[in-house]
């Protein structure tokens, strides 16, 4: 099944640092693995999940894949990762996912959780309260639901114009809308993120942000649709 990266009606605004900070986690790639023992509560401070919709295109600008993404992230009272172990659990309880958490810094406040909880192409996460058990290696853990809530109809535009200049260094990008935020992820041959950053206008002189412009192979582009609850993720091989 075949999707193509679609826009929304309204978008966040552009001040919403939390939005964009965690649409750039939702776009690196995580793990799994499973460890733990007793369970003594531990502090909650904040808890924030995003859906994302993403899709691959190859250098012809074919679709190569489609598939829904979770990402979640928690904040603790308690410093360090101390061994971190996640288990989220889908509405129903058929998807579980056991990994370990993975430390980000967003806003000045130390996160843990994943961006990589992932279907299979054409599978689409559940709408409903879903599950999060954290377990520490002390034996701590805590215990939340969160509400899943996204727009089951998609609306229907064609993807970003996307393209990259590798003799010059110019990332170009045409936008549906010109005051439209993204967010962009430059990713080497080997998935490793060489730039993050947001970008304004329809192009970019990548030279002036990393030496290592040579050795960009991709780019993900993101932003975060209102009307569908999600963010919506494209990501370009050149």
């Amino acid at each position: 099944m075949h999707m193509q990266i679609q826009y929304g009606l309204s978008l966040q605004p552009r001040s919403n640092r939390a939005l964009r900070g965690l649409l750039l986690t939702t776009m690196a790639i995580l793990a799994m693995v499973f460890l733990s023992c007793s369970r003594t509560p531990f502090s909650l401070v904040s808890e924030t999940h995003m859906v994302s919709s993403v899709t691959r295109y190859g250098k012809g600008g074919e679709i190569l894949e489609t598939y829904e993404n979770l990402s979640i992230y928690i904040e603790t009272e308690e410093a360090g990762n101390l061994g971190m172990q996640m288990q989220v659990t889908s509405p129903s309880g058929l998807n579980i996912w056991n990994f370990p958490a993975t430390l980000k810094e967003m806003d000045g406040k130390v996160l843990y959780g994943s961006s990589a909880l992932a279907l299979p192409e054409g599978k689409y996460l559940e709408n409903g309260l879903w599950h999060i058990l954290v377990m520490r290696k002390d034996g701590k853990s805590l215990e939340k639901d969160f509400l899943v809530q996204t727009r089951t109809e998609k609306t229907v535009s064609a993807p970003y114009q996307v393209s990259f200049n590798k003799q010059t260094g110019f990332l170009s990008l045409q936008k549906p809308d010109a005051d439209q935020f993204c967010m962009i992820s430059l990713l080497s041959k080997t998935n490793t993120v060489i730039y993050e950053g947001e970008m304004q206008g329809d192009s970019l002189d990548v030279k002036k942000l990393t030496e290592r412009w040579t050795q960009i192979d991709s780019v993900m582009v993101g932003f975060y649709n209102s009307f569908e609850n999600r963010s919506i993720i494209g990501w370009y091989t050149f």
